[in-house]
């Protein structure tokens, strides 16, 4: 009983694996499939670069001023 068990378990376990690996691989080929004919074709207008779109600054603060503190403020 205990052998029939386990051979069941196994033979789940490998069906479901098998049936997650072809569902992850034709999702995976289906990105790249678009992928190749979007944006990633060669022969394709460049796209806008993230500097072109907007005013030419980061969107965020990049360099802030450091202020020590504690120190000598006695």
């Amino acid at each position: 009983m205990l052998l029939l068990s386990a051979l069941g378990l196994l033979a789940s376990g490998v069906a479901v694996t098998t049936a997650l690996e072809k569902s992850l691989t034709s999702r995976i080929d289906h990105q790249l499939h678009t992928a190749a004919l979007g944006w990633a074709d060669p022969r394709s207008e460049p796209q806008p670069r993230p500097a072109q779109l907007g005013s030419g600054r980061p969107p965020t603060r990049v360099g802030r001023r450091a202020q020590a503190v504690g120190f000598g403020d006695r």
